[in-house]
């Protein structure tokens, strides 16, 4: 699968998820048609773009719509914004501020999130070597053939220690958006 067909998957999936938060069964059921070599180079793209996306620049514009954002909101955030497609992860990337102009922020529990899109890979594989998401023997080939890497060091390192304050006033058409962070209706 080569990079240009990983975001085609993508956004075939998200257009026929009907919402984010599906999105990532329908990618399993999507790639689990696919042959196994498929399935381990979406899986290492999608990989990639976690990597590529570990910058601290980009974390500050999730501190900003999130009101806050520890490494566990923040990789589920990366996974939310790979959702969005190509276009928004490049330009998202390049100016964090870009994720303003987004439509849509929905995502797990109406966040801009998506926790299940980085076991995709997993369960598609398992689903189409044993034909069931959670065979304990295709997860074990799975990690034999596509190993855990570690992230590569955080870029932008210098911005760490960047306030919240200060992460609005990088980022003006997010602060506008969300003035404090995104606000998510509960239902009674």
């Amino acid at each position: 699968m080569t990079l240009d067909n990983f975001w085609k998957t993508i956004d075939e999936a998200r257009q026929t998820s009907g919402s984010l938060v599906g999105m990532p069964a329908r990618l399993v059921e999507v790639l689990s048609q696919m042959d196994e070599r498929e399935i381990i180079d979406f899986a290492e793209h999608f990989r990639s773009c976690l990597h590529l996306s570990y910058d601290a620049n980009l974390w500050l514009g999730a501190v900003v719509i999130l009101n806050g954002c520890g490494d566990d909101r923040f990789a589920d955030f990366r996974s939310w914004l790979i959702a969005q497609g190509r276009e928004a992860f490049d330009a998202a990337l390049a100016d964090p501020d870009s994720i303003a102009a987004l439509e849509r922020f929905d995502g797990d529990d109406g966040y801009p999130l998506l926790f299940y899109m980085d076991s995709v890979t997993k369960k598609a594989f398992c689903k189409r070597v044993a034909g069931n998401e959670r065979d304990s023997g295709a997860e074990d080939r799975f990690e034999e053939v596509y190993p855990v890497r570690k992230y590569p060091p955080l870029k932008n390192q210098e911005l760490v220690n960047t306030s919240e304050e200060d992460a609005k006033k990088l980022f003006p058409k997010l602060a506008a958006r969300f003035p404090n962070g995104i606000q998510v209706l509960r239902k009674t």
